[in-house]
């Protein structure tokens, strides 16, 4: 499909997805640089894989990745004192993914010179490289690329602390784009999550290229071209995900590898969007692979002109949702703080009447009763969304439920313990569901909804 030639730098992990289903099974499957090499074997991209492991995986490695599409496969670093294996606790990545690796503290990795040496010497061309900075030395690593003319794509989201480690790399690589995600260190640390900071301190001081991916709220890609700033907007093809593991490392080798095949970045960001949806909807690469052929058969002028999800992260503080639940503290609540950390997550503003004006106490006053009931209906008011959470059948959360809709507010029920028989439940809300994810699709549908109308008018 692509006539330019791709290199792969990571680590190989081995991904254990903790299942939270008793019925179900833990998932096991080779992570790491591994997600991107499946979204090149996918558009059947030939390219090379050059990887970081403990010896007992690198026979299955080489095995895999030649089966999956690699021209090659050569180990450049070998890890010791870690079985690279990281425990994933929210593979949806409704919260924070708990990431957990094992023997971290013992990780120690030997670059395996050689290797690296032979590879560059025998690359006559420049060449793509895209690499995935993680527990080894990424500057130790950049030395053996030091003033080589091939272009050096790196997603800076992990294995990134600091703006001073990129400000190195930048002395030994030329970088033509960089790439980070909004559930990075680096940007929530360093630039505070505020994406004007980002910017700013990467273009042009390191970079002249940037995408920026936004989760479920879509990406931008900032290009710096002729001196002056340009921005593209991309949306987000959303569905149902099975898991949230590699899906952004897929959309970076998907942006690689079709940009120059198709000489336009918003053509190759709208396929990497619906590839990156393919690759989060299973966890089997033959499911994936077809797939991915069906969306590449999308013809290019309908694939820019599909409308998905984009809501800019520094705009969702502005997007605020109203929780109506039993938020008492004599309950189990949860489920409630499921919701209001997952919304704080993606950087919405969640609204808990209980916790901002108080708890109604025993024996209250008329007076105290309409005090706190005018309070929490103002703070309905300032929201555009109301989200329910039915953890029993709590008359304050169905009248609110009814109260948000009768003035005009989008309803979702959050329903985790399936109580909701009645008939009134079943008709009243917009939408309801027992999956936090499916109810975060729909906040994320809604407020681009919402956002789009505003930007607009």
């Amino acid at each position: 499909m692509s006539e330019n030639k791709i290199c792969i730098i990571g680590e190989v992990i081995v991904d254990v997805t903790l299942s939270l289903d008793k019925e179900e099974d833990d998932k096991l499957r080779f992570g790491g640089v591994m997600h991107a090499a499946r979204g090149l074997w996918a558009l059947e991209v030939p390219y090379d894989l050059l990887f970081i492991a403990p010896e007992y995986l690198h026979d299955q490695i080489v095995d895999y990745a030649l089966k999956h599409g690699a021209n090659s496969a050569v180990k450049i670093g070998n890890v010791l004192g870690s079985p690279n294996i990281i425990l994933i606790e929210n593979v949806k990545e409704t919260l924070k993914q708990g990431y957990r690796l094992l023997l971290k503290d013992c990780y120690q990795c030997h670059f395996i010179s050689n290797n690296i040496v032979n590879y560059i010497t025998n690359q006559l061309e420049s060449i793509d490289i895209l690499i995935f900075p993680g527990q080894y030395s990424f500057l130790g690593l950049c030395e053996y690329f030091r003033n080589t003319e091939h272009h050096f794509h790196i997603d800076i989201a992990n294995g990134i602390e600091t703006l001073e480690t990129l400000s190195e790399v930048d002395k030994s690589l030329s970088i033509e784009t960089l790439i980070i995600s909004t559930s990075s260190k680096i940007f929530l640390d360093d630039f505070k999550g505020i994406t004007r900071n980002l910017v700013d301190a990467l273009i042009p001081r390191i970079t002249k290229n940037l995408l920026f991916k936004e989760n479920r709220g879509g990406a931008r890609f900032f290009q710096l071209k002729n001196g002056e700033l340009s921005t593209i907007e991309i949306d987000c093809q959303i569905s149902p995900v099975v898991h949230s593991v590699g899906v952004g490392d897929v959309y970076n080798c998907v942006y690689l590898a079709l940009r120059k095949k198709y000489k336009d970045l918003r053509t190759s960001l709208n396929y990497a969007s619906w590839i990156a949806k393919a690759y989060a909807k299973t966890t089997y690469p033959d499911n994936f692979r077809k797939e991915v052929r069906r969306n590449l058969k999308i013809p290019i002028n309908q694939i820019n002109n599909i409308e998905g999800v984009f809501i800019p992260w520094e705009k969702r503080p502005q997007m605020n949702i109203y929780i109506a639940a039993p938020d008492f503290d004599y309950m189990d609540i949860d489920k409630i703080n499921l919701i209001k950390n997952s919304l704080e997550y993606h950087n919405f503003t969640p609204r808990l009447p209980v916790r901002e004006n108080g708890q109604m106490g025993v024996g209250a006053t008329e007076q105290r009763k309409k005090e706190l009931g005018n309070k929490d209906l103002v703070i309905l008011h300032e929201c555009q969304i109301l989200i329910a959470v039915l953890l029993n059948n709590d008359p304050g959360t169905l009248i609110e439920i009814g109260y948000a809709k009768g003035i005009g507010k989008t309803v979702l029920l959050f329903d985790p313990f399936k109580l909701a028989d009645n008939c009134m439940l079943s008709i009243v809300p917009d939408f309801q569901s027992t999956s936090l994810d499916l109810i975060l699709l729909k906040v994320f549908s809604i407020t681009s909804k919402i956002w789009l109308k505003n930007r607009h008018q």
